[in-house]
């Protein structure tokens, strides 16, 4: 917004305060109804998307098997929108748990060289009130996703996987605020490894051989907010002026890629997920990105640029000029929303299950 935007705008509110606060309350009601119906119709399109026959898609396994990347992540979001109820989630997680158990059977564990499959499945199952540490297997053995994500995994080491699983091990261990007792310092190795993939521009890259990218930027930002605050660098035995700076210096380089339509380029065509990613770091600095000047661009928030991309049924698009919508887009989008809902209502960071 331009500077004289907001004179204006603060005169307003004080013109509406000295009045009494009736219409401020009602104009502030409105906005989170308009963010809410918007998530209530793409959850219900999102539903739909997949031509299933059963009540909820997540409860048809042959369209959306849990343990699959679109699968679980199709369930975080209609959890989130609140379209999935307790009886559906339920079945989801018991389904989930099932693929869990015949994967341990069979391999001995998810993946050995993707840390990010416990992780995401991990954050899922928080999403649907399961407990990622506990599941047990036909034998009654319990299986602790989230150890074997981090620091049973490959000698200890998610960042095989580069930046990528080093930001996905630090939103899973933030979630439930995950410790392993015996060696307390693995957080902040992982958060030293995943500063190693900082540019000196301050854009964050997926590997030291490629340049720096508008999603991982914003992905290693959502890891590393937490660590934006003081207290937490002191119990992390983390350096707090350098946390500090690198996040701002992420953020920075975030804003410089932003076009003037609010919008962010992924191989040089906007995109979607780039935004829906942003607006997910933003929230996760408690930042409202829809009310955030440092992204806003001739008036125009990044909530503003990700609706362009919005079809009128509330499916998503990857681009603009898409025929049809997406999947990926859609929950990436609802995902991105629903944070924003959850830092208006609650002040919370929407992956935060303590």
């Amino acid at each position: 917004m331009r500077k004289y935007g907001k004179r204006l705008l603060a005169g307003i509110l004080a013109f509406t305060l000295a009045v009494g606060g009736a219409g401020c309350a009602k104009e502030e009601t409105q906005v989170k109804k308009d963010l809410k119906s918007q998530i209530a119709q793409s959850a219900e399109s999102l539903d739909t998307f997949y031509e299933s026959q059963e009540k909820s898609v997540l409860l048809d396994e042959s369209t959306l098997p849990a343990g699959d990347g679109t699968s679980d992540w199709t369930a975080v979001a209609l959890t989130f929108s609140g379209k999935a109820d307790s009886k559906v989630q339920a079945a989801y997680l018991n389904r989930l748990q099932k693929y869990v158990e015949k994967a341990y059977e069979r391999g001995g564990g998810l993946s050995k060289v993707k840390a990010t499959e416990y992780h995401r499945i991990a954050l899922t199952m928080l999403a649907l009130d399961g407990n990622p540490e506990k599941v047990k297997n036909a034998s009654g053995k319990v299986i602790d996703l989230v150890a074997d994500g981090t620091w049973n995994f490959t000698k200890g080491d998610p960042g095989i996987q580069g930046a990528n699983g080093l930001c996905y091990a630090l939103l899973m261990l933030d979630a439930g605020d995950y410790n392993n007792p015996k060696k307390p310092e693995l957080r902040k190795k992982f958060i030293t490894e995943l500063l190693e993939y900082q540019k000196e521009s301050g854009g964050f890259c997926i590997d030291n051989s490629l340049d720096p990218e508008v999603d991982i930027t914003a992905m290693a930002v959502q890891a590393l907010a937490p660590y934006y605050k003081e207290d937490k660098c002191k119990k992390e035995k983390l350096d707090a002026q350098k946390m500090k700076e690198s996040i701002d210096a992420a953020v920075k380089w975030l804003a410089a890629q932003e076009s003037d339509d609010a919008e962010f380029l992924y191989d040089n065509i906007a995109s979607s997920e780039s935004i829906s990613q942003v607006i997910l770091a933003l929230c996760a600095l408690e930042r409202d990105p829809g009310k955030d000047e440092t992204f806003t661009k001739k008036e125009s928030t990044l909530l503003d640029a990700l609706a362009k991309f919005r079809k009128e049924d509330g499916i998503y698009m990857h681009e603009k000029a898409d025929e049809e919508g997406s999947a990926m887009a859609t929950y990436q989008a609802m995902i991105a929303l629903e944070a924003v809902q959850k830092l208006r209502t609650e002040k919370k960071w929407i992956f935060d299950f303590k």
